[in-house]
């Protein structure tokens, strides 16, 4: 009975001891490592203070060699220096301050530059702006006096078709002769009233060749326009109101009444009948009666 006690007590010392330096050994093991992972730490921070100097050393060398040498920093900008220096020693503490650090200086850097190209340099002497002449105004246009338009229309002329023809009061008696000696520049009076008056209501009956003076009636319709002038140039206007083909005796070739006295007779009212050649055996009439 003894004997199991004393054992018990020696298994419980040895297992003490055991466990006392298992214990021991644990904690010289975590002790290593935490020595080791800081000296691993401050070789890590000063790696990055290093840099971080360097950086900052060869930012304040590229303002230095911008800066004018009779320029002077401004006291702010000095300041702003110190304090970016004093914020960079810090950098052996804590990575992110470094980096806040350099940012700063880099800053107080541009902020010096812009002061310094922000100083007035020397003015030249000032010149007086030319003076830009102003636009003449154009004077103003004369304006012209409409004036009374002169009747331009000739006398003894037959206005159709876009053509000025001009004519002679031949008659019966010269008509015929007139368009021959002219065929291409002149028309003449035949039968009705020898002369044309335009006020004394009767009918003029006016000649012309085709090919001459009055081809120009081969294209005129019902209801054109035709004006006649009398000898001191009064012009009347006529209306054409009727068109027809006869033959040589005054006969409509459609319709075969006899047309011979409308066509060469003075009545009928104040009215014009123009007649030309068509071929040797038809004539082509025109009755035209005053607007």
């Amino acid at each position: 009975m003894k004997k199991s006690k004393v054992f018990k007590l020696l298994f419980t010392a040895s297992l003490t001891v055991v466990v006392v330096a298992l214990i021991g050994v644990f904690y010289n093991s975590m002790e290593a490592q935490a020595t080791k992972a800081t000296d691993e730490e401050n070789a890590v921070v000063q790696q990055i203070a290093s840099k971080a100097k360097k950086e900052a050393t060869a930012i304040s060398a590229m303002s230095s060699s911008t800066k004018p040498s009779a320029t002077k920093a401004p006291a702010s900008t000095a300041t702003s220096t110190t304090q970016s220096a004093e914020e960079t020693t810090q950098t052996t503490e804590e990575e992110p301050q470094t980096q806040a650090s350099t940012e700063d200086v880099a800053q107080a850097d541009t902020a010096d530059a812009t002061y310094e190209s922000t100083e007035p340099a020397e003015e030249a002497p000032a010149t007086q702006p030319a003076t830009a002449q102003e636009p003449a105004t154009p004077a103003p246009a004369a304006t012209a006096t409409p004036q009374k338009q002169e009747n331009t229309l000739q006398p003894n002329t037959i206005y159709v078709a876009g053509s000025a023809i001009p004519y002679q009061n031949g008659g019966q008696g010269s008509g015929q002769s007139i368009i021959d000696s002219n065929p291409n520049g002149v028309a003449s009076t035949w039968g009705g009233a020898s002369v044309q008056s335009g006020n004394d209501g009767m009918n003029t009956h006016f000649i012309g060749h085709n090919v001459g003076a009055f081809s120009c009636l081969l294209g005129v319709n019902v209801g054109a326009s035709i004006v006649i002038t009398d000898g001191n140039g009064n012009a009347t206007t006529y209306i054409v109101n009727e068109r027809d083909v006869v033959d040589t005796h005054g006969v409509d070739t459609t319709t075969g009444q006899d047309l011979w006295d409308r066509i060469t007779g003075a009545g009928g009212g104040e009215r014009v009948t123009l007649q030309t050649c068509l071929s040797d055996t038809t004539r082509l009439i025109l009755f035209a009666g005053k607007a």
